[in-house]
């Protein structure tokens, strides 16, 4: 990778990082804006200028410019055609959120911090991948919680090896989700909180955005004091989660047996068909192909698997024609020569073939 290479890199990744910061500040502080923000805004000045191209005046005309254009629109060699900042809710886009992170693969990035790795530590020390699966499925189906119902599931017997770090992700939603009538929404797609928009609603997350108008699936009185899993586990646990719980669902009523995280997450699906043969899943929802691509790890081989896959939604593909392609430039070869990339239709498709004989399962 070239100097230049490094470069936009540097500077996506700032412009990323200074974005979530400013999501994440509930008030003005001093100075007024966080280190990362000035310095995100002073080298894309600088970027600016040298490539001849007139700056945004302002952080809040770079948060405009972010929200209207993508990088690749910025006449700045940006190779990033997706917004950074969602024109309705005014919060990081996923593919922002994924830039902003110092490590390329969010997944392993929150396994890391001290939530997801204390859940992995305890369910190995104690031996019970069923608690883990237990928690993975409350952060992937139940986003959003009243606080009755979060003191409900601290006291949950399914979850008591790691009920204690719930508080620390559930946190209480903001007046930035209260609609006008000052109650609360959640998404019918995702489970999430909505934002309102002068449409009605509007979903932060890429799977729902595309609805000009998101559709509720319950509403809250802000009285239920409603708890929201924090922005990076609604990224990077809760959407590819979805995708899980999805092809979990579809696989199932086709009649295969399907194993959610085998073995403390060694991958996503353990899918075991009526012959015995068995496919191995990892699913992704990821908006920029090419740091899927660069990042991703060869498959575990252990509980072993006859093929393996991996599975991303398919408005990933609709939306880039050409996101398969980037996804094999930028992936190592020994690692794509391992699995096959297929949206949740082609997947569901190919099984389906296979059970009924027209393909070699």
């Amino acid at each position: 990778m070239t100097e230049t290479d490094n470069l936009r890199r540097d500077v996506l990744h700032l412009l990323a990082t200074a974005f979530v910061e400013l999501s994440e500040r509930e008030a003005p502080g001093e100075p007024v804006y966080p280190p990362n923000v000035q310095r995100a805004y002073n080298l894309l000045v600088l970027t600016c200028l040298r490539k001849g191209v007139t700056p945004p005046g302002s952080v809040p005309a770079l948060v405009g410019l972010a929200a209207t254009e993508p990088p690749s629109e910025w006449g700045l060699d940006l190779d990033l055609s997706e917004l950074l900042v969602d024109p309705v809710t005014r919060t990081p886009t996923d593919a922002c959120r994924e830039w902003h992170l110092p490590y390329p693969d969010p997944l392993a990035e929150l396994h890391e911090n001290e939530t997801m790795l204390a859940a992995l530590s305890r369910c190995r020390e104690a031996d019970d991948p069923d608690v883990y699966v237990a928690f993975r499925r409350v952060l992937v189906e139940r986003p959003v919680l009243t606080a009755a119902e979060l003191d409900e599931l601290l006291g949950d017997v399914d979850l008591f090896l790691l009920a204690d770090l719930l508080p620390a992700i559930y946190r209480p939603a903001t007046a930035a989700h209260r609609g006008r009538d000052g109650a609360y929404a959640t998404c019918d797609g995702c489970g999430c909180l909505l934002y309102p928009s002068l449409r009605g609603w509007a979903c932060e997350l890429d799977r729902c955005r595309g609805d000009a108008n998101a559709q509720v699936r319950q509403t809250l009185a802000a009285s239920r004091r409603p708890h929201q899993l924090t922005a990076p586990i609604r990224a990077f646990v809760t959407g590819p989660g979805l995708v899980e719980i999805e092809l979990e669902r579809t696989l199932s009523e086709l009649g295969l047996r399907v194993q959610m995280w085998p073995m403390l997450d060694a991958y996503d699906l353990r899918v075991t068909f009526p012959g015995g043969v068995v496919w191995g899943i990892d699913a992704k929802d990821r908006a920029d192909a090419r740091l899927l691509g660069r990042t991703l790890k060869a498959p575990a081989r252990q509980p072993p698997w006859n093929e393996f896959f991996l599975v991303v939604p398919d408005h990933r593909v609709r939306a880039r024609l050409n996101y398969r392609e980037r996804f094999r430039r930028a992936c190592r070869p020994e690692v794509a020569a391992e699995l096959s990339l297929l949206t949740v239709t082609e997947i569901t498709r190919l099984a389906r073939k296979c059970l009924e004989g027209n393909v070699d399962a």
